[in-house]
């Protein structure tokens, strides 16, 4: 599975128009709800906004409503996930991370299976005490 680290595979939450087609993101987070959004899907349903050159994709059409809400709120939120990864494409696992873990770990997993392996150690630990 992808990770951010992958290329054009998944982006963190958008990608700049400046990216062409051939190497826009395929996969990456909606940045309200930080599910695993089809790009190509989230476009063709109508689920995408621009906002300062930047596109974002979301999964729903009441994500869409909240981006546009308060889109710099949305942007900067996408920006900071962006920034999370580390160079190397290893991801950090921070608050976000775990509360995506605890929201939809399914999701989790398709975007960084190594990071549902540590949680699911340290869950398992935990439990085990």
């Amino acid at each position: 599975m992808p990770g951010i680290g992958d290329g054009a595979k998944l982006a963190a939450a958008h990608y700049d128009e400046t990216v062409s087609e051939a190497r826009a993101p395929e996969r990456m987070l909606d940045p309200i709800c930080d599910m695993v959004v089809e790009v190509a899907d989230a476009k063709a349903n109508g689920r995408t906004v621009e906002h300062e050159g930047r596109t974002y994709a979301f999964c729903s059409t009441g994500c869409v409503k909240a981006f546009n809400a308060d889109p710099v709120k949305w942007a900067a939120k996408a920006d900071a996930a962006t920034a999370a990864a580390r160079p190397g494409g290893e991801a950090v696992i921070d608050e976000g991370m775990r509360r995506w873990y605890a929201s939809c770990r399914c999701c989790l997993s398709d975007a960084y299976p190594e990071i549902v392996v540590k949680l699911d150690a340290e869950r398992d630990a935990a439990a085990a005490h």
